[in-house]
Order: C-alpha cells, then sequence, then structure tokens
C-alpha cells in the first residue's frame, strides 16, 4: 500500500518548520557530482521520498519517463540500501512536492535487467542510459518526479569479502549521508577495517570509487581511527586504475592488523562521477570483487594445471616406457626393424 503522507496543514508550526530544514538540508547535502538524496517525506524517513541528483553543479529531480525499476535499484544501492521495494511519481507515492524552481535534470533513466537486484544491479544511477531534460519535453512540471522507497537493509551490513565502504561521520541521524565522501572501510576476513594513508596511492583512491560505481576519486586526506576499527592495510598501491580493490593489496591473514600506523593517519576518500570517465573504467560489482569468488578460482585453475601437467607427464612416461621396452622385447617392430638394419649391415 502506499505511504500515508502529512499534507503541510497537518503538521504543527514547530514540526513544519523542522519538516522543511530536514528537506533543505537534503537537498544542499549533495556537493559531489552525482550525488542523489530522496526527499519529500514528511516523516524524516532517509530511505523513501523524491529522487534529487546533484549533477553538473546544480540539484534537481529525475522524470518518471522512461525510467525503469533497475534504475530505482541503482538508485537505492548508490545511497547504501540493497534494493528499492517500490517507485513511482511523486503524486504516485504521496510525497510533498519539491520546490518549483528546482530544475528537471534527467529523463529516460534505464538500467539493464538482472535476476537479482540486491547483488547484480548497478552501483550508481549514471551508470545507466540517461537523457538531459529539454525544453519543450513532456517532463515540464514535478508531478512527474520519480519517488522511491528502499529497502531498510544496508549494504555495508551485508558484505562481501574485499567490499570497500565509505563510512560518513555526519552528526544528524535523520539525514541521508552521501556514500561518495567518508573514510575508507574495506572488509577483510569477516570484519570491518580501515586503511593507514602511509603511501596509499591516487591509483588506489581511484580503484576505491571505480568498485563503488563512481568514475574516479576528487580527493585523499587524513582521518582520526573510528572507534575501535581494525587497521587492516598499509602501504596499498595500484600501478593502474581497477575495477576491484583487492589488486590493490596483499591479502592480510586474521593476525595481520596493522600496528604502526597513527592513528590519525586512516584513510579518507572524496570519489564523483566524471560522466566523461565513465567507459573508461567498468564498474566493479559483488561477484566479480568478491575475493572469495576470485581465490576459488585461483585455486581451481592452479589444480586444473596440476592435473594437466600430472596427465602429460604420465603421457611421456608411457612412451618413454614403450620404446624402452621395444628394445628388448623381440616380437615388437622396432626390435624387428633394427635387426633388419643389423643383418644389411653384416652382408
Amino acid at each position: 500500500s502506499s505511504p500515508t503522507c502529512l499534507q503541510p496543514a497537518m503538521l504543527s508550526d514547530g514540526l513544519f518548520v523542522s519538516f522543511l530544514i530536514h528537506v533543505l538540508i537534503q537537498i544542499t547535502a549533495a556537493d559531489n557530482n552525482g550525488d542523489i538524496h530522496l526527499s519529500g517525506n514528511p516523516h524524516n524517513d532517509t530511505k523513501e521520498g523524491i529522487l534529487t541528483i546533484y549533477l553538473n553543479k546544480e540539484t534537481g529531480t529525475i522524470c518518471k519517463e522512461g525510467f525503469n525499476e533497475y534504475a530505482a535499484h541503482a538508485a537505492c544501492r548508490e545511497m547504501g540500501y540493497i534494493k528499492a521495494l517500490k517507485w513511482g511519481t511523486a503524486s504516485d507515492m504521496n510525497y510533498i512536492p519539491v520546490n518549483n524552481s528546482l530544475p528537471i535534470l534527467l529523463k529516460n533513466v534505464h538500467c539493464p535487467t538482472v535476476k537479482d537486484p540486491s547483488t547484480e544491479a548497478m552501483w550508481h544511477i549514471l551508470r545507466c542510459s540517461h537523457d538531459a531534460v529539454e525544453l519543450g519535453d513532456t517532463c515540464n512540471d514535478h508531478s512527474m518526479d520519480v519517488g522511491i522507497k528502499c529497502d531498510t537493509a544496508r549494504l555495508e551490513n551485508q558484505p562481501y569479502d574485499s567490499q570497500v565502504w565509505l563510512r560518513n561521520t555526519g552528526t544528524i541521524p535523520t539525514v541521508p549521508l552521501t556514500t561518495s565522501n567518508g573514510v575508507l572501510q574495506v572488509y577483510l576476513n569477516n570484519a570491518w577495517g580501515a586503511v593507514c594513508r602511509n603511501r596509499f596511492t591516487q591509483s588506489a583512491a581511484d580503484t576505491v570509487c571505480v568498485q563503488r560505481g563512481f568514475t574516479n576519486s576528487l580527493n585523499i586526506s587524513a582521518n582520526t581511527l573510528l572507534g575501535d576499527d581494525i587497521i587492516w592495510l598499509d602501504r596499498t598501491d595500484c600501478e593502474h586504475v581497477e575495477s576491484c580493490f583487492y589488486k590493490c593489496f596483499n591479502y592480510p591473514d586474521k593476525s595481520d592488523s596493522i600496528d604502526s600506523c597513527d592513528e590519525a593517519q586512516i584513510v579518507r576518500i572524496q570519489c564523483t562521477f566524471d560522466t566523461s570517465l565513465a567507459d573508461k573504467h567498468a564498474p566493479g560489482s559483488s561477484e566479480k570483487c568478491n575475493y572469495n569468488n576470485v581465490k576459488f578460482e585461483e585455486e581451481l585453475r592452479k589444480i586444473v594445471i596440476a592435473m594437466s601437467a600430472t596427465f602429460a607427464l604420465i603421457i611421456v612416461v608411457i612412451i618413454i616406457t614403450i620404446i624402452i621396452t621395444c628394445c628388448f622385447i623381440t616380437k615388437c617392430p622396432l626390435h624387428k626393424y633394427r635387426r633388419r638394419r643389423y643383418y644389411r649391415a653384416i652382408i
């Protein structure tokens, strides 16, 4: 059923002012290209609302024309939820319209179909095909704005091995925190941990952003250690920008947490989506970047290589055995041939 919507007249003055501040913060919080938020929900529920995007230095909405289910999943996953539960127009979803001065920026946002959106959908909505809204389009008022309700389950709470996450340290619990800027976390040995800033390279930062669905990093900075976090990695480097972060380090054992890193030198990254780089680096995925899958494939490849080498050795041994045997058995054709040559030489 559609979520119940409270109209402004139904709210007390204090609650309505609080709601307007909440919406304003939501809309203006995004500061990296491609950041999205959900606004227009009077219940201050950060997992649902009208979809707004910060694109090319302006914030606007997305038109429902050409928008598909998998674009809704991509939007929720970009914000850190595993998938979308429901989507439609703002009026269909009973959300309060956003400020009419906001432009409508995109239409025909269409993502590829996948079997399991919670693991296979795109990580970023701009990875999907999309068109800019132009004057004269049917998307000429905010009644066609896309509204989305995301699943409550968070991606960081259902991690895969070598997953990366940018943990935002914001303190406003009712405001959805952008996932494009935060302290780098990596999931190794069944635990989230931090990465030391020591010799952490630009290529490594870009790789983290690409795995999360962005195109590149804008900034690398140092942060203090969050709570009692483990520090898993130090001197992390990639020769080139990769799709998966595990290619930038040697996988540590459980006992290999870093003790020598200054707790004020923890990696913090700011990612962005540069549309000119969208086709340069393929984004990571939970299947491709899961080190357990990679480790299994490597072990399987080693087994295949070992079996092939063993089989080849057996064949060689069999051939050598046949040749040696034929030198001493008189019924062997090779032996008879050698005898004929011997007698001809005597004659």
